[in-house]
């Protein structure tokens, strides 16, 4: 098996330099990446990587980036990549990996051994939605630091990074480590639509029993109304009907006796009024006639000759 490996390793060592790279253990090629590493050089500042950066990054020989660097959604080959291999520290900023497809570790930085992040509150490493990612990797990694409370570092992946890996994460943060799955978020969510579900079918379930209980009711009652015997029924409507005629008669006897009291009250005097007037034109009448007639008398027996003297 030894040998077999050993094989291997002589064919890919010859390869490589029949292309002109030399490359060391971790893939760095140092004539592609501006040439061996070199402690002694100016820090490399960070930055989000893409081929304009990397461009810059290949004409420097640093170990040490100051600075955020940021690896997401990485559109470069893992040629370029493999020049972070000389990357032995990141001061002042924290390291990034997020948003990837098909990279199953960040093997590229195999070196590195160091983040300091504390001049911020954010983690200092940062690990997530990466498809396809197995393992974190990082295995130079000794010393990690965040200016925050929270955790130093924090991995999200789809499954759960093998134990041993986040053991080490455990023991480098002092317990500051957060691990997120995508098996554990898919059971929260799971269970979430569960209870939802269940509180919803209970309100439809607690409405139609209210309605069903109100149509029972009604239905009770008219069948209650229905099972009366006829003998019940005409009682009631003969209560009925005297209770109206009793209101009728007490409401309406007061009312007449009333206003014949008063219709005859107001007759009397007219009727009054009547007859002595009726007497007075009687008298006045009778009066008027005796005196005519006395006086056509006297005018005759004076107009008749010798009436005069007869009477004397």
């Amino acid at each position: 098996m030894r040998r077999s490996l050993l094989i291997f390793w002589t064919v890919g060592v010859l390869l490589s330099k029949s292309n002109g790279y030399r490359i060391t253990r971790h893939g760095y090629d140092e004539e592609f990446c501006g040439g061996p590493a070199n402690e002694d050089a100016e820090p490399c500042r960070g930055g989000f990587v893409d081929h304009e950066f990397m461009e810059y990054f290949r004409s420097k020989t640093c170990t040490i980036i100051n600075g955020t660097l940021v690896l997401r959604s990485l559109a470069v080959s893992q040629e370029e990549l493999d020049c972070f291999n000389r990357v032995k520290k990141i001061m002042n900023g924290a390291l990034l990996f997020e948003d990837n497809l098909g990279f199953e570790s960040v093997s590229f930085l195999d070196e590195l051994e160091e983040i300091d992040n504390s001049l911020s509150e954010t983690p200092a490493l940062q690990v997530s939605n990466n498809e396809g990612l197995t393992n974190v990797g990082l295995s130079s990694l000794k010393k990690i630091m965040s200016g925050g409370s929270g955790p130093i570092i924090v991995v999200s992946t789809e499954f759960a990074i093998p134990v041993e890996e986040q053991e080490r994460f455990h023991d480098i943060t002092g317990g500051r480590f957060e691990m997120i799955h995508g098996e554990e978020e898919d059971g929260y969510g799971i269970l979430l639509i569960i209870l939802l579900v269940i509180a919803g079918v209970a309100v439809v379930l607690i409405l139609v029993l209210i309605i069903s209980f109100v149509i029972l009711k009604k239905e009770m009652h008219r069948k209650r109304e229905e099972a009366k015997p006829p003998e019940l029924v005409a009682s009631g409507d003969s209560k009925d009907n005297k209770s109206g005629d009793s209101k009728d008669i007490k409401s309406g006897e007061p009312k007449d006796i009333k206003m014949g009291e008063s219709q005859s009250k107001t007759n009397k005097p007219a009727e009054g009024k009547d007859e002595k007037s009726g007497k007075a034109k009687e008298v006045k009448s009778g009066e008027a006639k005796d005196n005519k007639s006395g006086e056509d008398r006297e005018t005759k027996a004076k107009s008749r000759p010798g009436s005069a003297e007869v009477s004397t």
